[in-house]
């Protein structure tokens, strides 16, 4: 995933395509997680979201050419269930075109696999750092004790 990630980041400025292409991080975890620590630029989203329609207005996608959408949370779990709900994404606005040009990605092992490679986060402030909220004590274990903060 990483390297898919890393590709569509390379392609947010095409120097040969008129085309926009955009990349956008979605968070999907509680705010106090995301306050934590998140990935720099990403939105928050809550994880229960089922308006598509609202969600496509809330990341700007409408009318913006071909887009790629990166969900991720602690673990994995409910970012792949946010990504299957954004992959089905068929809006009015948008129609079976818009849905089709969407790459949309779930962050391989969440946020708990990128804090453990020692992969860049900010917090709250936007302030570098490289703690995560574990979500509770059983996901907890999935993150080094270095990378792992306080609940």
């Amino acid at each position: 995933m990483l390297k898919q990630l890393q590709k569509a980041a390379r392609c947010q400025a095409p120097r040969n395509n008129p085309i926009p292409v955009f990349l956008f991080s979605q968070d999907v975890r509680s705010p106090a997680e995301y306050q934590v620590s998140h990935l720099q630029g990403a939105i928050r989203v809550d994880p229960e979201t089922t308006n598509m329609g609202e969600l496509v207005k809330t990341l700007g996608l409408e009318g913006s050419g071909c887009q790629t959408v990166v969900c991720y949370c602690t673990a994995g779990y409910h970012g792949s269930q946010m990504a299957q709900r954004v992959r089905s994404l068929s809006t009015p606005e948008q129609g079976p075109e818009g849905a089709a040009s969407l790459k949309v990605y779930n962050l391989e092992g969440g946020l708990a696999k990128w804090a453990n490679e020692r992969r860049p986060l900010v917090d709250s402030e936007g302030r570098p750092t490289s703690v995560v909220h574990p979500y509770n004590t059983v996901w907890a274990q999935l993150v080094e004790p270095e990378h792992r903060a306080t609940i």
